[in-house]
């Protein structure tokens, strides 16, 4: 599946991930990082993206973290 599809197919299946962590955003900054040489933590995250940590809201990350690999993996990219 092609990473536009993959993305077409999480938007349909995740809809409240991407108002938190759009897929895109976190794919870029994710990117980002890796070209620093620099990991970021779950926290990290969340400030970037305006939100408090909210230990329940981790599975949301989590989720849209995996849609982001699979959207790499597609492209035959490594996992970030």
């Amino acid at each position: 599946m092609c990473g536009a599809r993959v993305a077409r197919a999480a938007a349909l299946r995740y809809p409240p991930l991407m108002a938190m962590f759009p897929t895109d955003e976190l794919e870029a900054l994710l990117i980002l990082r890796a070209k620093m040489g620099r990991a970021i933590t779950y926290g990290e995250v969340f400030q970037w993206f305006g939100h408090p940590f909210v230990r329940f809201q981790v599975g949301q990350l989590a989720a849209a973290l995996t849609l982001v690999d699979e959207s790499q993996r597609a492209l035959g990219r490594p996992e970030l």
